[in-house]
């Protein structure tokens, strides 16, 4: 699990850079509540845009994202997070 962390955190941190986001982080849904996976950035204190990427995997945005980059974040993250679903 603490591999999985690391690799979150990694990808998390290239979200933030690449997309000029505040704080990405994951989690895995566990009934109403999300258990927290990884994650990176410095929190600004408004209501993340949570996007489910799998069943098992869903990922909160902090920060302004437009619909353009939020297409080409998608893109990217979406065969990310189906590997990684496989493993947790």
């Amino acid at each position: 699990m603490a591999d999985i962390k690391k690799l979150l955190e990694t990808k998390a941190q290239i979200i933030c850079t690449k997309f000029g986001l505040s704080k990405v982080y994951f989690t895995r849904p566990l009934g109403n509540r999300q258990h927290f996976l990884g994650g990176y950035g410095i929190e600004i204190f408004t209501r993340p845009q949570k996007i489910n990427l799998t069943n098992k995997l869903t990922m909160f945005l902090e920060g302004h994202i437009s619909e353009e980059a939020m297409r080409a974040l998608l893109q990217e993250i979406t065969p990310f997070a189906k590997q990684l679903t496989k493993e947790i």
